[in-house]
């Protein structure tokens, strides 16, 4: 069940063990505290705020290899990284260009992809390098800029 209110047209009436009894004017409700507690886990949209919707399309798509999912209008486009969707938006709202957070995407052959992107067209913000090393792999981190100057992170996990 999912409940939407205004608070201010809302007032328990009684606590009784998890459950509230709670009442806007003339409506009872109950409602069940245990199941208010929330849990994210799975990032399913990232959105980007870039300058040019046809300039990002042309990197994310045709340098980086992601799948074009569909462009809505001419401000605004989904790509699929593995089930995660990139939403491309020219600045909306508090949006601005190259303050986005760096995408990190995983690759088998960090060395190779990180020169194959390049070979592309992309610009290489930091040759990959070892940034960790972990108990059971080591971390690989490397970085490229997308038109706009966010940063897009490569990483692979030795083992």
């Amino acid at each position: 069940m999912r409940l939407v209110c205004d608070l201010e047209s809302v007032r328990p009436a009684l606590f009784v063990r998890h459950v509230w009894l709670v009442y806007p004017l003339d409506i009872l409700f109950i409602v069940d505290a245990m199941t208010l507690t929330a849990k994210l886990s799975k990032i399913r949209q990232i959105a980007m705020t870039v300058k040019n919707i046809d300039v990002s399309i042309s990197f994310y798509h045709d340098i980086l290899g992601l799948d074009l999912s569909f462009r809505a209008n001419e401000n605004l486009a989904f790509l699929d990284a593995d089930g995660i969707r990139i939403m491309l938006s020219t600045p909306q709202g508090a949006g601005a260009i190259a303050a986005n957070s760096i995408l990190y995407f995983l690759v088998t052959d960090i060395e190779t992809a990180h020169k194959l992107f390049v070979e592309r067209g992309a610009t290489s913000e930091r040759l990959p390098q070892l940034a960790a090393k972990m108990p059971d792999h080591e971390l690989w981190i490397g970085f490229l800029c997308d038109p706009d100057g966010n940063l897009v992170g490569l990483m692979e996990e030795k083992r």
